[in-house]
């Protein structure tokens, strides 16, 4: 659900400069939200070998970079 959420609040927990990421309490990573935004993108080159660098940095429609990626997180 946060990975559709539009607030600001929950973002910056994921993506600013902590000791952790408060979500999953002290022993997780910090700024996870880096991460999982990376392994997003990621997926979704591989998934649509058709869009290339220069397609991809002209699109701000993140829900559709998303939605593309078929991102499934490992739990």
């Amino acid at each position: 659900k946060m990975l559709y959420s539009k607030e600001n609040q929950p973002i910056q927990k994921f993506i600013l400069e902590s000791p952790f990421t408060s979500y999953f309490g002290a022993d997780s990573p910090p700024r996870l939200g880096w991460y999982i935004g990376w392994r997003i993108v990621d997926t979704y080159m591989q998934n649509n070998r058709n869009v290339g660098l220069q397609a991809l940095m002209n699109e701000y429609d993140s829900q559709k970079i998303l939605q593309l990626s078929g991102y499934k997180p490992g739990i």
